[in-house]
């Protein structure tokens, strides 16, 4: 039986999460949830408080609870903005940016080893990719605002 479509997407991204975190907490001891939040910085960079909490759908204030613990580690530098008085300028470290490098290498690796080279038309993924891009361009164009 051939399952809906957003229940087939619903557990294909629920496994491959498990298994980015499954890689990342073995390869580079962190989750991928730590992870997710580092590269959305890497994408935003400098970005701010809100812009982060509207990428991750999170609160501003679940935000701002996790930047200490990140800063202290070493991967984000959180400081002022220069042209805005009450807003806070976050962005990677050279840390959280080889980490970035390094975590989005290793999932790209354990991707293709799924995948196989022999089991997927290079075609066929061009045309998936391609399909997942546009999917996820009109769930942007017509999602509401988060906060």
């Amino acid at each position: 039986m051939l399952l809906p479509l957003t229940y087939m997407l619903h557990e294909v991204i629920a496994r491959m999460d498990h298994r980015a975190d499954t890689v990342l907490r073995s390869e580079l001891g962190i989750s991928f949830n730590l992870f997710q939040f580092l590269a959305i910085v890497a994408d935003e960079e400098p970005t701010d408080v809100t812009e982060l909490a509207s990428c991750l759908y999170i609160s501003k204030a679940a935000v701002s609870k996790r930047l200490p613990s990140l800063t202290d580690e070493g991967w984000l530098t959180v400081g002022p903005d220069p042209e805005h008085g009450r807003r806070l300028r976050i962005q990677l470290t050279e840390k959280g940016r080889d980490v970035i490098v390094t975590g989005n290498a290793l999932l790209e690796k354990t991707l293709s080893e799924v995948l196989g080279e022999d089991n997927v038309d290079p075609a066929e993924l061009a045309r998936f990719h391609g399909f997942l891009t546009t999917l996820n361009t009109r769930l942007l164009d017509t999602e509401d605002p988060w906060l």
